[in-house]
């Protein structure tokens, strides 16, 4: 995953004052030696629980030509310019064990790349206290991306409470309101996972803007891990339900809610970022989010899952529709399901499908929307399926349905950050 390099400190320098290259996390990463061209270093592996396989994403100041590591611990993957993928899915790093492994950096040019962090299995352990920084050295940034002062920056606070947002969203088109797809939302995607010999469908999405799809975190990780899934491996239908205006989009990055449990699903929510703008189209169009946290009985009428439908037989069909849901109280939810208690929190709603419905829909990752009405009236995302029918082994939508969304009025901060 590619990761967003904020400005800890506008003169933070890689080097000491005696000029040698200085670590960013000295007690996990330290310089051994340094010849032109090349430099020798160590790296600390270490962790409080024990993983099972070993990823490390080493991150660099500049364009590094080559990076490998001595002995055969693992395979390196360059993941860009500035980024390598140590892993090795073989090994096993107990609880409080200490592994250093050597790695060697090759580079054309006078200016070495130096290392600014790594991240250990999705977590960030280099530098120790989670900052991420750039060199005030670096020629490719810009001021405008640094804080200059309060007397220079007087756009700081407007940039910060006015989340930019999407033109034309949450619309359905005239045009496509007066034909057979008029209860079909084109901000609905599908996900797919590619394997060696075929692609499986796995989830649903929500475009949220013209590159960023919100899903489950649950659909885009290791099973119960944080580990999240290379962006190669998935695919991105959009506007599936009209084949000749079906758009395929690949991943970038995948970036999963740094709170997210994968034991009782709490904060299960990610975005991918897409590789490059969708293009909007009648079927294909993101939808806007909720741009009022607190007023709800601004919506009128009750929540709407829509998107690919699956059988009682517990397959799949090619009909696409959608369904009506209804809120309801946290215990009630509860006393019905039991087995729910445990993936419900105040991050949760428990919704009811409020009609029985021949085919089932709301797979993990649909988006739950609500019609704001206005002068003109638009489509705004208020939650995510993330324990639907399927997920409960369950083929019936009907007003005893219970189903666990996540509200995504408390994640409203997070999204905004990661897609501005």
């Amino acid at each position: 995953m590619m990761l967003l390099y904020y400005v800890a400190s506008v003169v933070f320098l890689l080097t000491s004052i005696n000029g040698q290259v200085r670590s960013p996390c000295p007690d996990l990463f330290d310089y051994v030696s340094q010849t032109p061209g090349q430099w020798n270093g160590n790296i600390t592996l270490r962790s409080d629980v024990e993983l099972d396989g070993i990823w490390v994403r080493l991150i660099f100041d500049n364009v590094a030509k080559n990076v490998s590591t001595e002995g055969s611990f693992g395979e390196i993957i360059s993941r860009g310019e500035f980024e390598y993928l140590l892993k090795n899915k073989n090994f096993i790093l107990t609880a409080g064990e200490t592994v250093k492994v050597p790695i060697s950096l090759k580079y054309d040019g006078d200016k070495a790349p130096n290392l600014i962090g790594f991240r250990l299995n999705g977590r960030t352990v280099c530098p120790e206290h989670d900052w991420s920084y750039i060199s005030s050295e670096r020629s490719d940034v810009d001021a405008d991306e640094l804080f200059l002062g309060d007397l220079n920056s007087k756009s700081f606070l407007s940039s910060h409470t006015k989340p930019k947002s999407v033109a034309n969203c949450g619309l359905i088109s005239k045009e496509l309101s007066n034909n057979d797809t008029k209860d079909l939302h084109p901000w609905n995607v599908g996900i797919l996972l590619k394997r060696v010999l075929n692609k499986k469908r796995i989830c649903s999405g929500t475009l949220i803007s013209l590159t960023h799809v919100l899903t489950a975190a649950h659909c885009v990780t290791l099973k119960n891990s944080k580990i999240h899934l290379h962006p190669d491996a998935l695919e991105i239908h959009l506007g599936e339900y009209v084949t000749k205006d079906l758009q395929k989009a690949r991943a970038l990055s995948v970036i999963v809610h740094p709170g997210y449990n994968a034991q009782n699903l709490n904060n299960d929510i990610a975005v991918i970022k897409l590789q490059q703008n969708v293009l909007m189209t009648d079927n294909v169009r993101p939808i806007c989010l909720w741009d009022d946290m607190s007023q709800v009985q601004a919506f009128k009428h009750d929540g709407t899952v829509s998107g690919l439908t699956f059988s009682s037989n517990g397959h799949y069909t090619d009909r696409f529709t959608n369904a009506q849901l209804k809120e309801v109280p946290l215990d009630a939810c509860s006393d019905a399901e039991p087995e729910l208690v445990t993936f419900l929190s105040r991050h949760s709603i428990c919704m009811v499908y409020i009609k029985g419905n021949d085919l089932c829909l709301g797979e993990s990752g649909s988006g739950v929307s609500y019609l704001k009405q206005g002068s003109v009236s638009v489509w705004q995302l208020r939650g995510l399926v993330i324990v639907g029918v399927g997920l409960q082994n369950k083929q019936l939508c009907n007003e005893s349905t219970f189903i666990v969304i996540a509200d995504l009025t408390k994640y409203a901060k997070w999204i905004y950050a990661v897609i501005n």
